[in-house]
């Protein structure tokens, strides 16, 4: 798992080897970040604060090492009530900072940038064994809206979630669940209750999740399947 490294300002993290039990995901929340000038900022700034890796559309750059402590999910914006506050902690989690961009003056981020992550990621859960319901949103930890576009679109959180885990296995549990040619495109068949599909990748498509099939290639609604097993 090498990747291009920036070391943080010794300020800004803990040296040492901490087990990890947690991914926390987060999102920058500026207009023009990319992985590189975020960990070229912490690494000059004293802040107090930091992220193990920074992801962008061309991939990953370091600035906290992976077994080390980086500041990320501190601090309780929720007076305790967020699900994992007081579970997850900085040293036994590695923080990820998704860089962002201004589409159309919102906050948004890229496809691309998700992508990366979700691939990220995974190596990351095989290589410290943590299992999908530990990849948490810094949100689910102290109640900051961080990632914003995973919780203002809660589907958007699902999506991420699901494509950690592909390929799976869905049943539909309802008859007539729609096949489609492609996203937005039109339907092409209709399944009956019970239909097994195996799905390779998930979308997000005007609010609903759609998988791709390893069979047929096409856009299957997940709506009435058993998809939410993995969540």
């Amino acid at each position: 798992m090498k990747i291009k490294q920036k070391l943080a300002n010794a300020y800004n993290w803990l040296k040492g080897v901490f087990k990890k039990s947690y991914i926390v995901i987060h999102y920058s929340a500026g207009d023009k970040d990319t992985a590189d000038n975020n960990a070229t900022y912490f690494a000059r700034e004293k802040t107090g604060t930091s992220a193990n890796v920074f992801i962008d559309d061309n991939g990953e750059r370091m600035s906290v090492p992976l077994d080390a402590t980086a500041y990320h999910c501190g601090v309780d914006y929720s007076g305790g009530k967020a699900p994992y506050w007081g579970k997850c902690t900085n040293k036994n989690s590695i923080g990820i900072e998704m860089c962002g961009i201004a589409k159309d003056k919102i906050l948004d981020i890229r496809n691309k940038t998700i992508k990366n992550t979700v691939e990220y990621t995974r190596k990351l859960m095989k290589k410290y064994k943590i299992k999908v319901k530990n990849v948490i949103r810094h949100y689910d930890v102290c109640g900051k809206n961080c990632p914003a576009p995973f919780v203002k679109e809660p589907f958007a959180w699902d999506c991420f979630k699901l494509n950690l885990q592909t390929p799976f296995t869905v049943k539909t549990t309802k008859n007539g669940v729609r096949l489609f040619d492609k996203l937005g495109g039109k339907v092409v068949k209709r399944w009956k209750k019970g239909k097994k599909l195996t799905i390779t990748e998930v979308y997000l498509e005007n609010g609903e999740l759609y998988g791709k099939g390893e069979k047929t290639k096409k856009y299957q609604k997940l709506k009435r399947t058993t998809y939410k097993k993995y969540l």
